[in-house]
């Protein structure tokens, strides 16, 4: 099992769910383009990233591609994409206590660069509305250089159709982060059944559409799905491996309490988009969303 996705089932240090499938976000790159551009390897580095956009970007074979996108329309997405760039300059959106960290210098450096992306066009001005979906479309439709995006997305990307021309140019890789590779946001699904814990229990969705499964066993990776690309075997482990739990799953302030109730997190994910979104779109700074967000979790997580 990978510790992670375990401890995604617990609370108040007791078991009750086993993951189903496991899932972290990864960056999709055009190998074509970069290899023009004389790039042998991915990105580690938001820096490196930034730098590979603008060598490749100048290419005339690269007319029209943006650099980067992953999704930032205000919803769930968002939420986790923000949360990436907080976790991976070493911030924290709550902390191991379930206390609010976000008015953090971490926590502002992480936010800044996302923000300054969407700024400079780094990030594309239509990726403001990209749920996961949108994001797919632009990435195989070859107007993304990197993209942010799950683990469905190699399958979907490797098929054929009318509009996809990045079949065989493209490859995937981890994260990227600050001053390596980046934490991935953890994602899948539980089932409260403990007679799935074996590998025979594996879901049946990861022979087809591409999602992780829950093991960290490297044979059941290459041969459970449709395509086994090594690359996305690789990357997939070390997404799963290294990820943050954006959700609390306990409140802390009701601690007195013999029985504390799980903190409300369609109400935690809700102040994050709408706090993130403002300030990506300028309507306020990084600075006062992150001060904003700080006072809206504390009474979310207080009540």
């Amino acid at each position: 099992m990978i510790r992670q996705t375990v401890d995604m089932g617990r609370y108040r240090d007791r078991l009750y769910s086993v993951p189903w499938s496991s899932d972290g976000g990864l960056l999709y790159y055009r190998t074509d383009l970069l290899t023009a551009a004389g790039i042998r390897t991915p990105p580690t580095t938001y820096a490196e990233l930034k730098r590979q956009c603008d060598t490749v970007l100048a290419l005339p074979d690269a007319k029209g591609v943006a650099c980067y996108a992953g999704q930032f329309d205000e919803y769930e997405g968002l939420t986790v994409n923000a949360t990436e760039f907080i976790n991976a300059a070493g911030g924290r959106v709550i902390d191991r206590s379930v206390y609010p960290t976000t008015d953090t210098p971490e926590a502002r450096t992480g936010l800044n660069l996302l923000v300054d992306w969407y700024a400079d066009g780094t990030i594309p001005r239509n990726a403001i509305t990209f749920k996961e979906e949108q994001g797919r479309q632009a990435f195989v439709a070859g107007k993304l250089l990197f993209h942010r995006n799950w683990a469905y997305l190699y399958n979907t990307a490797s098929t054929p159709s009318r509009t996809n021309v990045v079949i065989g140019k493209f490859a995937v890789a981890p994260l990227p982060g600050f001053t390596g590779p980046g934490t991935s946001t953890l994602g899948g699904h539980n089932l409260g059944h403990l007679n799935l814990r074996q590998e025979q229990g594996q879901p049946p969705s990861s022979s087809f559409s591409g999602s992780p499964p829950r093991t960290s066993s490297a044979g059941i990776w290459p041969t459970r799905l449709r395509h086994p690309p090594m690359r996305l075997c690789t990357a997939s482990r070390s997404s799963c491996t290294n990820t943050r739990i954006y959700r609390p799953s306990s409140s802390r302030f009701n601690r007195l309490s013999p029985a504390p109730a799980p903190c409300d997190n369609p109400d935690v994910t809700a102040a994050i988009q709408s706090r993130v979104y403002a300030a990506m779109t300028g309507a306020t700074t990084s600075e006062d969303a992150l001060a904003g967000l700080q006072k809206d979790l504390t009474h979310i997580l207080e009540n």
